[in-house]
Protein backbone atom coordinates (compact mmCIF):
# COMPACT_ATOMS: atom_id res chain seq x y z
CA UNK A 1 0.00 0.00 0.00
CA UNK A 2 3.36 2.14 0.93
CA UNK A 3 4.08 1.72 -2.70
CA UNK A 4 1.01 1.94 -4.11
CA UNK A 5 0.41 5.38 -2.38
CA UNK A 6 3.90 6.65 -3.66
CA UNK A 7 3.25 5.79 -7.08
CA UNK A 8 -0.13 7.42 -7.28
CA UNK A 9 1.80 10.71 -5.41
CA UNK A 10 4.60 10.44 -8.12
CA UNK A 11 1.78 10.22 -11.37
CA UNK A 12 -0.54 12.48 -9.63
CA UNK A 13 2.97 15.78 -8.73
CA UNK A 14 4.96 14.69 -12.23
CA UNK A 15 1.90 14.29 -14.81
CA UNK A 16 -1.51 15.33 -13.52
CA UNK A 17 -0.55 18.53 -11.49
CA UNK A 18 2.05 20.42 -14.13
CA UNK A 19 -1.40 19.24 -16.23
CA UNK A 20 -3.78 20.87 -14.60
CA UNK A 21 -1.77 24.30 -14.04
CA UNK A 22 -1.22 24.44 -17.80
CA UNK A 23 -3.36 27.59 -18.77
CA UNK A 24 -5.20 27.78 -21.55
CA UNK A 25 -2.59 30.41 -23.98
CA UNK A 26 -3.52 33.30 -25.63
CA UNK A 27 -1.99 34.62 -29.03
CA UNK A 28 -1.92 38.06 -29.88
CA UNK A 29 -1.50 39.42 -33.70
CA UNK A 30 0.68 41.61 -34.70
CA UNK A 31 -2.05 43.93 -35.91
CA UNK A 32 -3.92 43.31 -32.18
CA UNK A 33 -0.90 44.28 -30.71
CA UNK A 34 0.17 47.29 -32.59
CA UNK A 35 -3.82 48.45 -32.18
CA UNK A 36 -2.94 48.08 -28.53
CA UNK A 37 -0.13 50.68 -28.58
CA UNK A 38 -1.79 53.08 -30.58
CA UNK A 39 -4.57 52.86 -27.98
CA UNK A 40 -1.68 52.86 -25.54
CA UNK A 41 0.05 55.72 -26.79
CA UNK A 42 -3.56 57.74 -27.71
CA UNK A 43 -4.13 57.48 -23.47
CA UNK A 44 -0.48 59.03 -22.89
CA UNK A 45 -1.24 61.58 -25.20
CA UNK A 46 -4.50 62.43 -23.73
CA UNK A 47 -3.27 62.05 -20.34
CA UNK A 48 -0.56 64.67 -21.07
CA UNK A 49 -3.13 66.86 -23.00
CA UNK A 50 -5.31 66.81 -19.64
CA UNK A 51 -2.43 67.73 -17.38
CA UNK A 52 -1.62 70.97 -19.47
CA UNK A 53 -5.16 71.48 -19.87
CA UNK A 54 -5.32 71.09 -15.75
CA UNK A 55 -1.79 73.24 -15.07
CA UNK A 56 -3.84 76.05 -17.66
CA UNK A 57 -7.16 75.98 -15.58
CA UNK A 58 -4.29 75.63 -12.52
CA UNK A 59 -2.84 78.96 -13.78
CA UNK A 60 -5.85 80.89 -14.67
CA UNK A 61 -7.68 80.19 -11.33
CA UNK A 62 -4.47 81.76 -9.89
CA UNK A 63 -4.80 85.01 -11.95
CA UNK A 64 -7.96 85.03 -11.47
CA UNK A 65 -7.63 84.54 -7.44
CA UNK A 66 -5.18 87.23 -7.35
CA UNK A 67 -7.67 89.46 -9.63
CA UNK A 68 -10.08 88.78 -7.32
CA UNK A 69 -8.02 89.70 -4.69
CA UNK A 70 -7.54 93.01 -5.89
CA UNK A 71 -10.63 93.81 -6.95
CA UNK A 72 -11.40 92.90 -3.84
CA UNK A 73 -8.69 95.59 -2.05
CA UNK A 74 -9.88 98.11 -4.26
CA UNK A 75 -13.65 98.28 -3.71
CA UNK A 76 -13.22 98.36 -0.19
CA UNK A 77 -10.37 101.03 -0.77
CA UNK A 78 -13.57 102.74 -2.97
CA UNK A 79 -15.80 102.05 -0.16
CA UNK A 80 -13.81 103.81 2.14
CA UNK A 81 -13.62 107.26 -0.11
CA UNK A 82 -16.82 106.96 -0.67
CA UNK A 83 -17.53 107.00 3.36
CA UNK A 84 -15.08 109.76 3.62
CA UNK A 85 -16.78 111.97 0.69
CA UNK A 86 -20.05 111.33 1.69
CA UNK A 87 -18.81 112.55 5.40
CA UNK A 88 -17.48 115.24 3.68
CA UNK A 89 -21.09 116.47 1.60
CA UNK A 90 -22.30 116.48 4.46
CA UNK A 91 -20.09 118.24 6.32
CA UNK A 92 -20.08 121.08 3.32
CA UNK A 93 -23.81 120.85 3.35
CA UNK A 94 -24.31 121.39 6.60
CA UNK A 95 -21.55 124.29 6.55
CA UNK A 96 -23.70 125.90 3.70
CA UNK A 97 -27.12 125.42 5.49
CA UNK A 98 -25.50 127.45 8.08
CA UNK A 99 -24.15 130.26 5.75
CA UNK A 100 -26.92 130.43 4.03
CA UNK A 101 -29.27 130.59 7.65
CA UNK A 102 -26.33 133.34 8.62
CA UNK A 103 -27.13 134.99 5.32
CA UNK A 104 -30.67 134.74 5.40
CA UNK A 105 -30.97 136.46 8.97
CA UNK A 106 -28.86 139.42 7.64
CA UNK A 107 -31.44 139.84 4.88
CA UNK A 108 -34.25 139.64 6.95
CA UNK A 109 -32.40 142.50 8.66
CA UNK A 110 -31.02 144.49 6.06
CA UNK A 111 -34.69 144.23 4.80
CA UNK A 112 -36.02 145.57 7.96
CA UNK A 113 -33.39 148.40 7.92
CA UNK A 114 -34.53 149.44 4.27
CA UNK A 115 -38.13 149.26 5.29
CA UNK A 116 -37.39 151.58 8.45
CA UNK A 117 -34.96 154.16 5.91
CA UNK A 118 -37.73 153.70 3.20
CA UNK A 119 -40.47 155.31 6.16
CA UNK A 120 -37.65 157.85 7.75
CA UNK A 121 -37.30 159.13 3.99
CA UNK A 122 -41.40 158.87 3.02
CA UNK A 123 -41.82 160.88 6.51
CA UNK A 124 -38.78 163.53 5.88
CA UNK A 125 -39.85 163.82 2.42
CA UNK A 126 -43.68 165.11 3.94
CA UNK A 127 -42.27 167.16 6.21
CA UNK A 128 -40.15 168.87 3.57
CA UNK A 129 -42.97 169.01 0.84
CA UNK A 130 -45.08 170.84 3.73
CA UNK A 131 -42.21 173.30 4.91
CA UNK A 132 -41.57 173.81 0.94
CA UNK A 133 -45.24 174.44 0.30
CA UNK A 134 -45.63 176.14 3.51
CA UNK A 135 -42.59 178.34 2.55
CA UNK A 136 -44.20 179.35 -0.87
CA UNK A 137 -47.48 179.89 0.61
CA UNK A 138 -45.65 182.35 2.75
CA UNK A 139 -44.04 183.66 0.64
CA UNK A 140 -46.85 184.36 -1.70
CA UNK A 141 -48.76 185.99 0.94
CA UNK A 142 -45.91 188.36 1.79
CA UNK A 143 -46.06 189.48 -1.72
CA UNK A 144 -49.56 190.35 -1.35
CA UNK A 145 -49.42 192.00 1.39
CA UNK A 146 -46.49 193.93 0.35
CA UNK A 147 -48.51 194.70 -3.32
CA UNK A 148 -51.72 195.45 -0.95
Amino acid sequence: MKISFFVFLFVFCFLVFPLAAQEEGYTITETELTRLERISENWETDRRNQQLQIQSLKERLTEALNLSGNLTSSLKEEQETLKNLRQSYVEYEDGVSMKLELKTKQIEKLEKQEYRLKLALVVLSCILGFLILGSIGFFILKMKLKFL
